[in-house]
């Protein structure tokens, strides 16, 4: 390089009069055609171009622009670099990076650093790993090269009065004066162009081995290209882990209005810049430039610089074993008869996984009624630069359930219907969440087993009420009443099959002796006894007990309870206290014991 400016300084001091401007300030030089040299001389030359560094009044056409070096003064690359013939993308390095190769498409890039005349096949950009409604600062990929032993990172920035500045000085004299236009264009709508030269990493490939929510959303990244472009399916995929090479990013004007945007994804300075430089210098996905252009050169490749990707059972068998929540969202507490609802959070999890349907399975133990549903709310984790997933679980716990002691662990499995299907077998996400214990309210059961039906004479003559006494057991394991409360019970209207309703009125009361419960059921209205058989009909009623337990809550606790009425219409007018008293000794002798209860779905 340092031949190239000399030759520049020597032609500028035979041409200090007498020659063209073009030949006084741009060289002649002929590049190897498809060589770095021609592509990197181009995206300058079209620089120059753009930004009028020419100034109008110079007798210059378009055919005067060709055969010249556009280089500026400090670019560092020697002869050699500069003749090679390098493999070239239309696409920033972070796409390449993005970019899963099939078998084919890798050996093709290897035979070229063999054979450089050998060409490599056209990329699918329907094949790039893309999630397009989460985007976050954080997840954007540094384009710029590191530090390598014997490799330089170099970084260019050439705005229009940069370029100018740049090359006003050695044996180049630009005559910043006379080149105003430049300096105008830079203020209205100039150009940019911007090369990193150097070795360049896959942040992508970082993020697989990385584990955590970053590796997660990698994975799902890839998992989402299976399944939109199963023909990536029929062989091995390969992703580009690094490469030697130069980026090259220009723009032509400024959209009006716009920032210049362009600028901060390559970083500040001019010239040279060695190392990384800090998340300013992020791609930012988009700038504000118009016949914005990028440029991926790689000299060349070797096997080394791909890493076989994870096929779909691969990134399945990590989804289960290795992001598996263990922290669950403050809940509610778990009652038999009302829904509980509980939620975790996955990172990592784009938003087309999350808002897909997962189903719940093998929930244990034995907790809902039926299986509960699931939905996923899709959201940005800013500390971790990745989307995040909310699954709110929701079901109703049955009223059998009991809580022996402590809070439930429950487990469940959830898979997604987001399947891929591989080899004819069908694979599909899923995963069973860990820890997840609720709070649990205490949870005591009463199974009711009889009702016997007595008539209750009135004080005032040949009226009764009929009155039902269910004696019940009591389980409260791991969960006691607090015996000293009283009991509320609370009852609706008895209806029967003949569509005849009955009021009722209900206490319970304990034998302090025996400690059995009793639930005493009796009808709020009067009615005339039977004088013959006693003729009944089936009646459903609904009873909630409010149990007092020990921690000092309530634990209410519903059953549905089937019971026998006198029908009505088997009464008959005349009746006496007599005929009271002898309906009393006749069903005490017929001991009529029903069969009352079965358990229900709480409302």
């Amino acid at each position: 390089m340092r031949g190239y400016v000399a030759a520049v300084g020597l032609l500028g001091a035979l041409c200090a009069s007498g020659c063209g401007f073009m030949d006084k300030h741009f060289r002649k030089v002929t590049y190897v055609q498809g060589s770095m040299g021609e592509h990197l001389n181009h995206r300058f030359k079209t620089l120059v171009q753009q930004c009028r560094v020419v100034p109008s009044d110079e007798d210059v056409k378009p055919g005067d622009y060709e055969g010249r070096n556009f280089l500026p003064n400090n670019f560092a690359m020697t002869q050699q670099e500069l003749d090679v013939i390098p493999i070239t993308q239309s696409w920033h390095s972070s796409l390449m990076f993005l970019y899963p190769f099939t078998q084919a498409e890798m050996e093709a890039y290897i035979a070229h650093a063999a054979a450089p005349v050998s060409p490599v096949p056209t990329l699918n950009e329907q094949h790039l790993l893309s999630e397009r409604d989460v985007t976050t600062e954080e997840l954007a990929f540094d384009i710029l090269p590191r530090n390598t032993p014997g490799i330089d990172a170099i970084l260019y920035r050439q705005s229009c009065a940069t370029y100018v500045s740049a090359n006003s000085g050695g044996g180049v004299s630009l005559p910043l004066a006379s080149v105003q236009s430049a300096l105008d264009a830079q203020l209205s709508a100039g150009g940019r162009a911007s090369l990193a030269t150097g070795f360049f990493e896959s942040p992508f490939t970082d993020m697989l081995d990385g584990g955590g929510a970053r590796s997660l959303y990698a994975r799902m990244l890839l998992w989402e290209r299976y399944r939109r472009s199963p023909e990536l399916l029929a062989s091995p995929v390969y992703g580009l882990k690094a490469f030697k090479g130069a980026v090259l990013l220009g723009a032509a004007a400024q959209t009006t209005g716009t920032k210049l945007s362009i600028d901060a994804s390559v970083g500040g300075g001019t010239g040279t810049v060695s190392g990384r430089l800090t998340a300013g210098s992020r791609y930012e996905g988009s700038s504000e430039y118009s016949e914005e252009s990028f440029k991926t050169l790689i000299p060349s490749l070797d096997a080394s610089a791909f890493r076989q990707l994870e096929d779909p059972k691969a990134i399945q068998a990590a989804f289960r074993d290795i992001y598996t929540p263990t922290v669950l969202e403050a809940s509610e507490r778990l009652t038999s008869g009302k829904v509980h609802e509980h939620r975790f959070t996955i990172a990592g999890l784009p938003s087309t996984v999350c808002q897909a349907r997962w189903e719940v399975s093998g929930v244990s133990p034995n907790l809902y009624e039926s299986p509960p549903s699931v939905l996923g709310l899709p959201s940005v984790n800013t500390t971790q630069g990745v989307p995040q997933c909310t699954f709110v679980v929701r079901g109703m716990p049955k009223n059998s359930f009991i809580v022996a002691s402590g809070p439930p662990a429950i487990g469940y499995t959830l898979t997604s219907d987001l399947a891929i299907t591989q080899g004819g077998e069908r694979v599909a996400l899923a995963f069973t969440p860990a820890n997840l214990q609720f709070q649990a309210n205490p949870n005591p059961q009463w199974t009711p087993r009889f009702a016997s039906l007595v008539p209750v004479p009135e004080p005032a003559g040949a009226l009764v009420r009929w009155r039902w006494d269910i004696p019940f057991e009591l389980n409260d394991l791991g969960n006691p009443v607090d015996r000293q409360r009283e009991m509320a019970v609370n009852v609706g209207t008895m209806k029967c099959s003949g569509g005849r309703e009955v009021a009722l009125e209900a206490r319970v009361s304990r034998d302090e002796v025996t400690q059995q419960y009793t639930l005493s059921l009796r009808a709020a209205q009067t009615a005339k006894p039977p004088a013959g058989g006693l003729v009944t009909e089936p009646c459903e009623l609904m009873a909630r007990l409010d149990f007092p337990v020990e921690d000092g809550s309530i634990a209410p606790r519903e059953r549905r309870l089937v019971l026998d009425m006198p029908k009505e219409e088997e009464s008959v007018g005349k009746s006496s206290t007599e005929n009271v008293s002898q309906l009393i000794n006749r069903l005490d002798a017929e001991q009529l014991l029903r069969q009352c209860t079965q358990g229900v779905q709480p409302k």
